[in-house]
C-alpha cells in the first residue's frame, strides 16, 4: 500500500500523516513514513509518503504509482502526476489557497471540474471533499481540513468512530476538530455504490 499526501504549510498535513500512520500500524505488520516539510511556515508545498505492507524496507516510493493520493488543497492534486495511475484513488479537497511561489494569481485558479478531469485523464478515480462551504457554514479554519480528511480516511479503511476515539481522544475534545472529523466520516459510505463508487482499497 503506497499513500502520498500533498498539501500546503498550515493545513495540518504533518499531524494528519502521523495519525494515518498510527492507524495503518493497526492493520499492517510494517509501516514506514517520510515527510518533506519544505517551507511549510511560508505556505510552501509539503508532502508525506506512507508505505504499508507485510514487509516494507524504505519509506520512499520507487518508480511506481500510488494506491491513494490525498490532496489537502485542490491544485496540490496535480503536483505529482507521475504518481497517478489507473488504480489510484484520489481524495481531493476543494479548498483553494495561494501558496508561496505559486502562479494561481497570474494564471487564474482552474475550476474544480477541470482538476477532476485532468486526474481522470491520468486514470484516477476521484473523490472530491467539498470542505470550503462546510468550513464557512461552521466557522472552522482551513487547518481543520486535516481532521475532515482523517474522517474520510477512517471510513475508507473501515475504522469505527469508537476505534478512532480510542486512538486519538484529543481530537474529540476539541469542538472544531471533532466537527470536521465527524463530517468527513459521515460524508461517504464506501459500501454504497450510489453514494461513492467502491474502490479496491475499500472493498
Amino acid at each position: 500500500m503506497n499513500i502520498f499526501i500533498s498539501g500546503i504549510g498550515g493545513l495540518g498535513l504533518i499531524g494528519l500523516s502521523k495519525r494515518m500512520c498510527g492507524m495503518l500500524e493497526t492493520l499492517y505488520p510494517s509501516v514506514l513514513s517520510s515527510e518533506n516539510r519544505g517551507i511549510a511556515q511560508r505556505r510552501g508545498h509539503i508532502s508525506a509518503t506512507l508505505r504499508a505492507g507485510s514487509s516494507t524496507h524504505t519509506p520512499r516510493l520507487v518508480n511506481g504509482k500510488v494506491d491513494l493520493l490525498i490532496a489537502l488543497e485542490a491544485l496540490e492534486a496535480l503536483k505529482h502526476p507521475e504518481l497517478i495511475g489507473p488504480n489510484t484513488l484520489c481524495i481531493v479537497s476543494d479548498l483553494k489557497m495561494k501558496n508561496f511561489g505559486g502562479n494561481q494569481t497570474k494564471h487564474g485558479y482552474p475550476p474544480m471540474e477541470q482538476i477532476v478531469q485532468r486526474l481522470n485523464q491520468l486514470g484516477a478515480q476521484v473523490i472530491v471533499v467539498e470542505y470550503e462551504q462546510f468550513m464557512l457554514d461552521n466557522q472552522l479554519l482551513k487547518v481543520h481540513i486535516s481532521s475532515a480528511i482523517l474522517g474520510v480516511f477512517s471510513r475508507l479503511f473501515k475504522f469505527t468512530e469508537d476505534e478512532l476515539q480510542q486512538l486519538y481522544p484529543k481530537l474529540f475534545k476539541d469542538a472544531r476538530n471533532n466537527a470536521a472529523l465527524n463530517w468527513g466520516y459521515q460524508l461517504f459510505d464506501f459500501n454504497q455504490e450510489q453514494q461513492c463508487q467502491v474502490h479496491p482499497i475499500a472493498a
